[in-house]
């Protein structure tokens, strides 16, 4: 990643974090996402919308196609989660332009913590 890209990242992160970056700790605050999204967009045990964004980079040195992406241009991506009301719950950035939003998502810290049950997410139903 360019180096004011990732500087900028930090200084956001940092400076947000708490006011705006709320990773749900329990089931209850899952529960509390899924409710938002029922009644504010009626879609049912939603625990999140996902997306993934491609920011356009100089091609990182020694890096070859890592950063090449399907748009033909050489890219850094950030995959991101929120809550009905837009508010960010979870960020994943720095992945190469060649991966897409599902390859990012299944090596994210997110997923780990999904497949090992340390994500408390609530029960089906």
């Amino acid at each position: 990643m360019s180096g004011v890209m990732f500087e900028t990242a930090i200084a956001i992160y940092d400076k947000l974090t708490s006011t705006c970056l709320k990773f749900p700790a329990s089931a209850e605050e899952w529960k509390a996402i899924a409710g938002g999204f029922w009644e504010k967009w009626h879609f049912p045990n939603c625990l999140g919308a996902i997306d993934g964004k491609h920011f356009k980079v100089h091609c990182p040195r020694n890096t070859g196609s890592q950063y090449f992406n399907y748009k033909q241009q050489f890219s850094s991506l950030v995959l991101a989660m929120c809550d009905s009301n837009y508010i960010f719950t979870y960020i994943e950035s720095g992945s190469a332009g060649r991966e897409g939003d599902a390859g990012v998502f299944s090596h994210s810290a997110l997923y780990a913590g999904l497949e090992s049950r340390l994500v408390k997410v609530p029960e089906p139903s």
